[in-house]
């Protein structure tokens, strides 16, 4: 089940036509965290990797 945030960083990230890898590459995060952001309830991202 995945949260408001987690539907838009997925949109947003289809949209570029980013993958997980991709975005995690960009933002300096693992595949598993861009994953934990758009699936899980509730995500915790910190303020730093929004910001990316």
């Amino acid at each position: 089940m995945s949260t408001p945030l987690g539907e838009k960083i997925r949109t947003l990230r289809k949209a570029k036509g980013y993958t997980l890898e991709k975005l995690a590459e960009l933002s300096e995060s693992s595949k598993s965290y861009i994953w934990e952001l758009e699936n899980k309830n509730p995500p915790r991202p910190s303020g730093e990797k929004i910001a990316k």
